[in-house]
């Protein structure tokens, strides 16, 4: 490219090769790198990373699963966040942002809310904590339905639509995170008060076929609660930091979570968390 970081010399020239992800020739700024153990993948990522930071101002995060990346985000000034069950930091998946489309018919951009979204992906999130390490059979359709159901409640039940304003508070709220127009966000629910919604809406139920799916995810939904000091209760409650703007690189380090099921359960949450935080707030230009 005509732009770009280093990644190396042509062989044949001797001039140095530039690369730039955001190159108007390419189909998208995607990119993915194969190589054996040993081969240079890491060093390749990170030294595409901290030169792009560097040379074009180009911000990045890393859903670190090894425990690599946090020197990357102190070489380079940024952030470095650790998810683990001794850690104090708390991502709630319940966070929604408004995201900016573009109209297919006037190529005009306008910011949108899109709760049936959000509810889907908390939902399926849900759903994974429930089926557990041992993706139990018990869990089916009428479980999803009800986690579907009971999402969409907590999100009702502070009047959050699909009107952007909706999101927002008048007057002095007890949470508050301003944004760029100083208004005062409402406090987003939690896994700890959808639990709560959860418990009483099974009080309620009168449909025999629910029962015994309320009374499951009651039993095993218990070890992600804060207030019953559940051994995976890191997701629940308000995100205790946010990505900022102009970070220059934000590492995510989820290295110390056991490996078989609680590992890929923060990866699912986080890369959702991750869109909703950083990838819709950010053009194709940073």
């Amino acid at each position: 490219h005509k732009n770009g970081i280093p990644i190396g010399f042509n062989v044949q020239t001797g001039l140095p090769i530039l690369y730039d992800n955001f190159d108007s020739s390419l189909t998208n700024y995607n990119m993915v790198i194969f190589g054996k153990s040993g081969a240079g993948k890491g060093v390749t990522i990170k030294t595409l990373t901290a030169r792009s930071s560097v040379l074009m101002g180009i911000e990045s995060l890393a859903l670190d699963a090894e425990g690599e990346y946090g020197v990357v985000a102190e070489a380079l000034g940024g952030v470095n966040v650790t998810i683990s069950p001794n850690s104090n930091t708390v991502i709630n998946l319940f966070d929604i942002e408004p995201e900016t489309v573009k109209d297919e018919i006037t190529g005009k951009e306008r910011s949108v809310l899109n709760v049936e979204n959000k509810v889907e992906d908390v939902t399926q999130a849900l759903l994974t904590m429930a089926r557990g390490s041992t993706r139990s059979s018990e869990v089916n359709e009428l479980t999803k339905q009800i986690i579907a159901e009971t999402v969409a409640e907590e999100y009702a039940g502070l009047g959050i639509n699909n009107n952007i304003e909706s999101l927002y508070v008048d007057g002095d709220g007890a949470f508050i995170r301003k944004n760029y127009l100083g208004r005062q966000k409402k406090e987003m629910p939690t896994i700890g008060s959808w639990y709560k919604r959860l418990v009483e809406d099974a009080k309620n139920n009168i449909n025999t076929d629910y029962k015994f799916h309320y009374s499951y995810l009651i039993k095993v939904m218990k070890q992600y609660i804060r207030e019953y000091d559940g051994q995976m209760a890191y997701f629940d409650g308000q995100s205790t930091f946010d990505l900022l703007e102009g970070s220059p690189f934000i590492n995510i380090d989820i290295s110390q979570l056991e490996e078989r099921f609680a590992r890929p359960l923060a990866q699912q949450i986080l890369m959702s968390w991750i869109w909703e935080k950083f990838v819709k707030k950010n053009s194709e230009d940073k």
